[in-house]
């Protein structure tokens, strides 16, 4: 990746939580440049890494749950979560401490895109920020207990049986 911005500000543990009305329910988002989406024919990503300055329209997607935690009880659930970046904190010269990195949880509607989210709080915190580590658990209806590895893919892919994978049509 490249680097695109940076910020010497950090959050304090306190403003995290504030964030969360401004993204909970129907919201604008911006797309992200480097994007699958097209722009005159070509993709946008495309165009961005020509060095294109690169417009995309925004689109309403819905957020329909938001945690934002600061703390390690979200960071042992994230098991269970979709979206999930690593906590930590740090003291500035003044002795402040300042938000390093939070955990989020979200449940979005189909167009969303995580990376926009976590740019877009970062910003509302005024600061920049990217994610560290993202996690679907779910996607429609199926979840991570119906998921196989990469690991086991590839051992199909090289003439394991699928049908113990397989799930049933209805």
């Amino acid at each position: 990746g490249r680097v695109i911005a940076t910020s010497e500000a950090g959050p304090a543990p306190t403003q995290s939580g504030a964030v969360r009305p401004g993204f909970t329910g129907a919201i604008e988002q911006m797309p992200p440049a480097y994007s699958a989406l097209k722009v005159d024919g070509q993709r946008a990503y495309d165009r961005a890494r020509a060095g294109e300055e690169v417009q995309l329209a925004s689109r309403r997607v819905t957020i329909h749950a938001l945690e934002v935690a600061v703390g390690p009880e979200l960071v042992e659930r994230a098991n269970e979560r979709p979206i999930h970046a690593s906590t930590g904190s740090a003291r500035t010269e003044q002795g402040d401490e300042t938000l390093q990195s939070i955990t989020l949880s979200a449940h979005v509607s189909k167009g969303t895109y995580i990376r926009s989210l976590a740019r877009d709080i970062a910003h509302a915190l005024e600061t920049c920020g990217h994610v560290t580590h993202l996690r679907r658990i779910k996607a429609g209806p199926f979840t991570l207990e119906q998921a196989i590895s990469l690991d086991k893919l590839n051992e199909i892919g090289k003439g394991a049986r699928l049908e113990p994978y397989l799930l049933p049509l209805e």
